[in-house]
């Protein structure tokens, strides 16, 4: 299985409607929100896949119904404790291959 990452600086804003688009396609096709398009006119996005864009490769995943959440908090202080350090927030989604029909693993487009 091939990996596709990136990372990119973004506002707040923009992380919070990312992740907001991200967690939408996440949910089962039945109980996703109602979007509307560019002329105005209502539609329930299809299938249960979820496809991320990272630059010019994009990766297509359909997790199962329970998969494995983790999140993890990373603070990088500086050896004197000071406020120089790195912060960050990871979020990880993992399941296992066998809980995944064999047409729907990871599809790099």
């Amino acid at each position: 299985m091939a990996d596709v990452s990136a990372e990119t600086e973004k506002t707040r804003a923009e992380v919070a409607d990312y992740l907001r688009e991200f967690a939408d396609e996440l949910s089962p096709p039945g109980e996703r929100p109602v979007k509307n398009d560019q002329q105005g006119s209502s539609r329930t996005p299809d299938g249960g896949k979820v496809t991320v864009i990272v630059g010019n490769e994009s990766a297509t995943i359909n997790p199962p119904e329970t998969v494995s959440f983790g999140v993890e908090v990373d603070a990088d202080d500086s050896l004197l404790g000071g406020p120089t350090g790195e912060r960050g927030v990871t979020f990880s989604l993992n399941w296992s291959s066998e809980d995944v029909e064999t047409d729907d693993e990871l599809d790099i487009g």
